[in-house]
């Protein structure tokens, strides 16, 4: 199947896209374009030839503290100051659309885009919620730390997780999705 990630700008039919997170759906169908239209998130979607949605994710602008960072290696010469992020707030690819690697093209496409972004406003890092521990194991295989380090925690969802920019551009530089 033949993809391309498309900023959502009006024109993609989504009505039909269902995933197995029920939670990722009603975001999609009942709030999406609203924080699109409101400035709170990008909404991009990864159709096919004949415009069929087979996921989508959201991005935003953040930012995670020094003394947030999980091991003294990750925080040695950072400011104290905020440290600018991208955030994936939601990824979900549809349930019926069974593409190998389809989970794949669609963090790739989100690593694609904060790349991006952070070319034309400074990022330190791409930053993920894992909400369950199917996400958190996803998150991970791609390469995502997690924020808490704390075993009394370790959960607890959702979970802060993140990716250091340079680590991110390594990856699409290096890596097939």
């Amino acid at each position: 199947m033949s993809c391309a990630t498309v900023k959502y700008d009006g024109q993609i039919d989504f009505t039909a896209f269902t995933c197995d997170e029920p939670i990722l759906n009603d975001y999609l169908h009942q709030k999406a374009v609203q924080d699109q239209d409101n400035d709170l998130c990008t909404l991009y979607f990864l159709v096919n030839d004949q415009n069929v949605v087979g996921g989508y994710y959201v991005v935003s602008s953040g930012s995670i503290r020094r003394q947030n960072l999980p091991t003294a290696k990750l925080r040695k010469g950072l400011p104290g100051y905020p440290l600018g992020t991208v955030h994936i707030g939601r990824l979900a690819r549809h349930k019926d659309i069974v593409e190998q690697k389809l989970g794949d093209r669609l963090i790739f496409s989100a690593l694609e885009t904060a790349t991006k972004s952070a070319d034309v406003a400074a990022a330190h890092a791409v930053t993920v919620d894992a909400k369950n521990l199917h996400a958190e194991t996803y998150y991970a295989k791609h390469g995502f730390t997690n924020l808490n380090p704390d075993p009394a925690k370790t959960a607890e969802f959702p979970k802060a997780m993140y990716m250091k920019m340079k680590d991110a551009r390594f990856i699409l530089k290096n890596d097939e999705a």
